[in-house]
């Protein structure tokens, strides 16, 4: 094989093995605006989407204790009062993932997040 076969045969591995590469990089790109269109944007993608109003004073000092489910998938819960140390019992409530659960837990990373962005 002589000299200028094997440059022209290096040569178009490589331009072949750019455009491989270049399609491989947008066959990602174009999955990556698929799914922002495609996939749901409810609050389990936009945490801030779920969130409603400025929670009040007494929410922001208060804590939920949920206990374990039994057999019927009822959760015995409490609230905790961080300012006066009560604490109070709500009974036998459904537990899976109300939609008070999550509010709640959201609540909760919003006063955690807010007291070190608040410094």
């Amino acid at each position: 094989m002589s000299k200028t076969a094997t440059v022209n045969r290096r040569t178009r591995e490589a331009g072949f093995l750019t455009y491989a590469f270049l399609a491989g990089v947008g066959v990602i790109f174009l999955v990556g605006v698929a799914a922002t269109f495609l996939l749901p944007h409810g609050s389990s993608f936009n945490p801030r989407a779920a969130w409603r109003g400025t929670p009040t004073e007494t929410e922001l000092r208060a804590g939920t204790i949920q206990l374990a489910p039994n057999d019927e998938d009822n959760c015995r819960q409490f609230v905790f009062d961080n300012q006066s140390g009560q604490l109070q019992d709500k009974g036998m409530l459904p537990c899976g993932g109300s939609p008070t659960a999550r509010t709640d837990v959201r609540r909760q990373f919003q006063v955690i997040r807010d007291g070190f962005t608040k410094r």
